[in-house]
């Protein structure tokens, strides 16, 4: 008998390679530098150099290294993505590292993704847009690009917090769009689908890394 779930990674995952191999043809063709940085004064950041900062579901818990978001992204730019992410870090604790995270690897754009450990928590949504907000301003002050993500969707045990994810994505939406931050909408790539998550309903699988890479690279690229 046909494994459809078995299929389907099979087939994504040759999506995935196609689309890699085709980045790498256009990427060629073009400038080294994201459209992003049009203009931008990188003072003596690393253009090329891209920190992905945010906790587990960054990280990568529950697959290989080699298939989080961060890695299979720098395959995607062939540049460099360090993983900076933070199992079971809240929005404040990325507010309280940023800045040496900034220092240490002077990068050129900074990844964002943090809030559903907030939720989890029960701290105030306005709370955590505030630590967001310092977040992408730490970064706009050194000189790094900001690119923040909404969050992915929360299935099985974890539903109970899908419409504080709802409301924290349209907050965060709402503030990338007043401090002209650059989004990735991970909320709407995902279309709340449970085929990108994993058995825990919190945590993307093999599927739900490749599409986050490509969703990051369709904004950062």
């Amino acid at each position: 008998m046909l494994n459809i779930k078995s299929w389907l990674t099979g087939s994504i995952s040759l999506v995935f390679a196609a689309f890699i191999c085709l980045s790498f043809l256009i990427s060629g063709c073009e400038d080294s530098e994201s459209h992003l940085s049009d203009g931008h004064d990188f003072g003596s950041n690393n253009p090329t150099l891209y920190v992905a900062f945010g906790d587990s579901i960054t990280y990568g818990d529950g697959v290989p290294a080699a298939d989080n978001y961060p890695i299979k992204l720098g395959g995607l730019m062939m540049r460099t993505v360090i993983n900076e992410g933070y199992p079971g870090a809240e929005s404040y604790i990325g507010a309280e590292l940023v800045n040496g995270i900034l220092n240490d690897y002077k990068p050129g754009f900074l990844l964002i993704l943090f809030g559903v450990n907030d939720l989890i928590m029960g701290h105030d949504e306005g709370e955590t847009i505030g630590y967001l907000q310092y977040i992408c301003q730490a970064a706009i002050d050194n000189k790094t690009i900001p690119v923040i993500a909404t969050l992915t969707p929360v299935a099985g045990g974890h539903h109970i917090w899908a419409s504080g994810v709802d409301r924290l994505n349209v907050l965060i939406r709402q503030m990338a769009a007043n401090m002209n931050v650059a989004l990735v909408d991970l909320d709407v790539a995902f279309n709340w689908d449970p085929l990108y998550l994993q058995e825990d309903g919190l945590h993307p699988n093999v599927l739900g890394y490749n599409l986050m890479a490509i969703t990051f690279y369709d904004v950062v690229n």
